[in-house]
């Protein structure tokens, strides 16, 4: 747990570091700049895994970091996602860890900043699997928060709470 613990800290400084500069021109506000017709985002993800069900059984709690990539339709927000997944092994077994790429879609809801919508994955290396992985979230100010369920197809499952900074590229 301490190794989880330092690992989310390093991650965190590591992106207050690095968006400090960019931040005061570049930072979007809000969930409409990324739906806004040509937007294009990109920004570091940060999460914390909890695992469930048979994969509970033989890793503990993990973390994730990546980075995610936006393009605005107008109603719609297509995202694209890179990330390194890692859990804490149990029972003697050694820590899993896992690259992930994926493809998705997300949608406003009527509340202000509230969003809803899937990715598509694919995850390699110690789990090898594809899935659908459903969110929900909010965008506050520069944060987007989010929850996701990696749990529909595959065996390796978990929730995920996370967040990530986006800065406007066009």
């Amino acid at each position: 747990m301490r190794r989880l613990l330092s690992a989310v800290r390093a991650a965190l400084a590591a992106i207050l570091v690095s968006a400090a500069p960019l931040a005061a021109q570049l930072v979007t506000s809000g969930e409409g700049p990324l739906r806004s017709s040509g937007a294009l985002t990109l920004g570091p993800v940060i999460g914390v895994n909890l695992p469930v069900g048979s994969f509970s059984d033989v890793v503990g709690t993990g973390f994730t970091i990546g980075g995610e990539a936006t393009y605005g339709l107008g109603v719609v927000t297509l995202l694209g996602e890179v990330s390194y997944s890692s859990f804490t092994g149990k029972n003697n077994l050694g820590s899993r860890g896992t690259v992930a790429y994926g493809a998705g879609a997300r949608v406003g809801l009527s509340l202000a900043g509230l969003y809803a919508g899937g990715v598509a994955g694919f995850w390699t290396d110690d789990v090898d699997e594809f899935d659908i992985v459903p969110l929900v979230g909010v965008h506050l100010g520069p944060l987007d928060l989010n929850a996701r369920f990696k749990g529909i197809f595959g065996d390796a499952d978990w929730f995920a709470f996370g967040g990530a900074v986006h800065f406007r590229l066009k």
